[in-house]
Order: C-alpha cells, then structure tokens, then sequence
C-alpha cells in the first residue's frame, strides 16, 4: 500500500473530512468499468468510489469490506481486498488547530454480484476510463459556493470537496492500473 500525503487549506471543511479515518474501494467490473456509488445531494454528474467511515478501533480493510456490504450488498472477506494506498491529509482552517484525516483506498474486481444500492447511496454509476478522468475534470471544477446540504451539517464548498476527491480518485485509478498491470505481466 503506497503512502501520500497533502495538505488542504479550507475554510469549512468538507462533511467526509469530519471523521477521522476513511476508506474508499476501486471498484471494477468485468467490462472493465469503474463502479461508483450515486448520491442525489451531489452535482450533476458527480459520482464517488464507495466507501465510508471507518469505525473506532476497526481495521482499515474490514471496514472497507463493511462499506462495500452497506453500500451495495457485496459481501467480501477483507482479505481479498487489494491494498492500493493510504492518504494522509492534513486540513487546515482559519483559527483552528490542523485536523488528520485518513483514507485508505482498496481495490476489488467485481464478477457476477448484485449490486444492490443501499445505505446513503440513490444509485450506481459505470464509467469507462475515459468518462473517469471526465469525471476527475469535473470534480476539478466543482463550484466553490458555500453550502449547507442537509440540516444540522456543517457548511462546506463543493470546490473544496472537490479538490479532496480529484486527487482520492486520481490515485486509486492509477493504483488499480498498476495493480492491473502488475498483476497481469503487462
């Protein structure tokens, strides 16, 4: 699992960066199709890895497993997960001490599973490679309006979201190439 490490500047810091430690799965079908999980509160066109929260005391690739059951209703011992890498991101915020947040990316090739949305997700995504950096452009250029989404959740800037996620999916889809790559002697 390669190690990388950032650090963001935000005013208000996006609801994913809350938690302490989180972890995402690159998700591949047999097609050769990126799997992404759909929720109805982000922008058009914007879709994420699954993933989650990891919880307290729990390992990085068992919660990874959870997620993928809470999300879409796979079932995988961690053990078949494919270590891809860890993020280390520093936050800072105006006249706040820095915050750590953890993510841990995964990777799973998905066979013949149902795929059954559920948890917080509407729905499911397939993207092709070139409708994932497309996706990573518009993560990109996501607007930097500050919103409140749901009550009770801190403000946040999509741009800022953004930017994290740009950078989370940039690294888990070279990640998995090289696993591929790897994996397959090309």
């Amino acid at each position: 699992m390669r190690s990388y490490s950032f650090h963001f500047s935000f005013d208000h810091i996006p609801m994913v960066m809350t938690r302490k430690r989180h972890t995402m799965l690159v998700l591949v079908n047999q097609k050769g199709q990126y799997v992404l999980g759909k929720k109805n509160a982000y922008p058009e066109g914007i879709s994420r890895f699954v993933g989650g929260g990891i919880d307290e005391g729990e390992d990085a690739a068992v919660g990874a497993a959870r997620e993928l059951q809470e999300e879409l209703g796979v079932v995988v011992d961690p053990t078949v997960l494919i270590p891809l890498a860890h993020l280390t991101n520093t936050v800072s915020l105006p006249n706040k001490p820095d915050t750590i947040f953890e993510t841990f990316l995964y990777g799973y090739v998905l066979h013949d599973e149902k795929l059954n949305p559920a948890d917080d997700l509407d729905g499911v995504a397939y993207v092709n490679s070139e409708e994932m950096e497309q996706l990573i452009a518009r993560f990109e250029s996501l607007p930097n309006d500050v919103i409140n989404p749901r009550t009770g959740d801190a403000p946040f800037r999509w741009s800022d979201y953004g930017n994290f996620a740009a950078k989370v999916h940039r690294i888990g889809v070279d990640e998995m190439c090289e696993w591929w790559k790897e994996k397959n002697g090309t």
